[in-house]
């Protein structure tokens, strides 16, 4: 039986593993805030645009 790795072309295999982003706890304390609020990736403080 082959190895299943092989069947795997490389740009799959090249791709990296998604690294998430810090706590927001450890964030704040980082850069020294109180008030941090969490956003998803696809959202911004501003609301959508027109």
């Amino acid at each position: 039986m082959a190895d299943i790795k092989s069947q795997v072309p490389a740009y799959i295999q090249a791709i990296q593993p998604y690294l998430p982003g810090k706590p927001i706890s450890e964030l704040a304390r980082e850069l020294g805030l109180e008030d941090i609020i969490k956003l998803a990736s696809n959202e911004n403080p501003r609301g959508p645009s027109p």
